[in-house]
């Protein structure tokens, strides 16, 4: 788990980057199912968007972790209100944490 204990929440630069190398190094361990590493920062975990077009599924986090304000602001968008539920066990409600999973082979 990656929490802050100031106050702030973990959408911020240093957290998000934190969580991300994290996650990357996680799967990068010896044993690790790599199909079986989650976090907000894995590919894996996903927010839905239906629009006139369709369907889209994307990825919480970009291909980076965020760094500017708008992307930070994205990010907790995705977490809080377009993936809902799913991910609440992921990342707590009030944003003080959030949970890197791994499975071991």
């Amino acid at each position: 788990m990656v929490r802050r204990t100031d106050g702030q929440d973990v959408f911020q630069a240093d957290t998000m980057d934190k969580v991300w190398q994290i996650s990357r190094d996680i799967d990068l361990a010896p044993g690790v199912d790599h199909d079986q590493v989650l976090s907000i920062a894995t590919p894996k975990a996903r927010y839905t968007v239906v629009t006139p077009d369709g369907i889209f599924s994307n990825p919480i986090m970009d291909d980076h972790s965020p760094t500017t304000p708008e992307e930070l602001t994205e990010v907790r968008h995705r977490v809080n209100e377009v993936a809902g539920s799913k991910y609440r066990s992921w990342c707590l409600r009030n944003g003080s944490s959030t949970i890197i999973n791994a499975t071991f082979i």
